[in-house]
């Protein structure tokens, strides 16, 4: 009974921890680069500086940049 409920634990805690685990292929790191996007940041500084506004930017807007990462391949 006791190596019953062992191997049941042990069974259950190896099942959730490969639920944690990723594969990547899908969201790697080496298909897509995170980098800010620029030409938003512009345009909000644009009006914001029109408004007499200082932006500061704690969390830059960030867009999936795909010719970053070709470059690095």
């Amino acid at each position: 009974m006791r190596t019953r409920l062992t191997l049941l634990a042990l069974a259950a805690s190896v099942v959730m921890a490969s639920g944690c685990a990723t594969n990547g292929s899908r969201f790697s790191a080496r298909n897509v680069d995170m980098s800010a996007d620029t030409a938003y940041m512009a345009k909000v500084e644009a009006v914001a500086r029109r408004r007499g506004v200082d932006v500061q930017w704690v969390n830059p807007p960030r867009v999936a940049d795909r010719r970053i990462a070709a470059k690095s391949d």
